[in-house]
């Protein structure tokens, strides 16, 4: 008895969480269920294991940054986001993150783009994959403080090594000199194997708009654009349905 007593105390010492938390109610169903001790053992290392890797979904969600939680079986798939149910499911295995493959979100403001990046970039995470989330202006002054610290190239190697990077808000305003090279910085670091979500309201083909130099615009648009997955958006304003009484929030 004084061993079943100091059970749960040397699982915690053992940091075997899971069995811990689990524990009474497999105690409880080794004597019902008639487990073998080998089929209990099994369930028991299942619990562990469970609550090892939800552990490491909470950590890689919270790492990310997303400024919303979001699910892509909660999108708006009404004819006037123009969405595709089937596309949208597909990417939900996040098959677009092994295969090194962007994903540009386009659509005038309002219409949900943010909401759209952040379910696909969790469920990036919920398949394993590191990401991380940035409103494009608070990306480049982070990158513009790191380069003042002297902290860029440590910067911009943890931008190239995360699977999956989603930069919100592309092309609000044009970029300096300086912005368009971390900006090239970033996306030659990540060609070919690694996933950059972009949502933007500028069509490609207007980007020269933001991204002046024509050389390094050509450059950025062609290691964004190659590989990628378009998914364009329409619809009236989430924001503006609020102010006039209808929904409150992207669904």
């Amino acid at each position: 008895m004084a061993l079943v007593n100091t059970t749960p105390e040397l699982l915690s010492e053992l940091k075997l969480h899971g069995i811990r938390e689990a524990l009474p109610k497999r105690l409880e169903e080794l004597h019902s269920q008639q487990w073998s001790p080998s089929e209990f053992l099994n369930v028991c290392l299942q619990d562990e294991q469970l609550h090892r890797q939800n552990v490491r979904l909470l950590r890689r969600l919270r790492e990310a940054g997303f400024p919303i939680p979001a699910s892509l079986e909660n999108l708006d798939f009404t004819s006037e986001r123009k969405l595709k149910r089937s596309q949208i499911r597909e990417l939900g295995s996040a098959s677009f993150v092994t295969q090194g493959q962007n994903i540009l979100i386009a659509g005038p403001t309002g219409v949900g783009k943010t909401h759209l990046a952040c379910a696909l970039g969790q469920a990036a995470c919920r398949q394993g994959f590191t990401t991380l989330f940035f409103p494009l202006n608070r990306l480049l002054e982070k990158m513009a403080l790191a380069r003042a610290q002297g902290r860029y190239l440590n910067l911009l190697k943890k931008l190239t090594a995360v699977s999956v990077v989603v930069c919100d808000d592309f092309g609000l305003r044009a970029l300096t000199p300086q912005q368009l090279q971390d900006i090239y910085d970033l996306v030659d670091g990540r060609v070919e194997s690694l996933t950059t979500i972009i949502t933007t309201q500028l069509p490609v083909e207007n980007w020269s708009e933001v991204l002046p130099d024509p050389v390094l615009c050509d450059a950025i648009t062609d290691r964004i654009v190659q590989k990628a997955i378009l998914l364009e958006m329409e619809g009236e304003s989430y924001r503006k349905k609020r102010f006039k009484g209808g929904h409150t929030d992207p669904p």
